[in-house]
């Protein structure tokens, strides 16, 4: 159970990381989805720390120029 929670938080984490950037660069959701080429709905998982695809994340991060690496780094 806890590596589940583990996963959860790390989700959260980055949805907060992503959606910082996105209102830092004052785009909206449906402007970073016309961007990115990724769902609206997906694009609002992801912030809300939901599941998400690795697809997802690096179509994401290269529109917000965002490293994965930075995105992604634990601790």
């Amino acid at each position: 159970m806890k590596n589940r929670l583990d996963t959860k938080l790390e989700r959260e984490r980055i949805g907060r990381i992503v959606r910082a950037r996105r209102e830092e660069l004052r785009l909206t959701l449906r402007e970073l989805s016309t961007e990115s080429g990724v769902a609206l709905g997906a694009l609002s998982q992801l912030e809300r720390g939901h599941n998400f695809s690795a697809h997802t994340l690096i179509r994401v991060c290269d529109t917000l120029d965002l490293r994965i690496s930075v995105v992604t780094e634990v601790g």
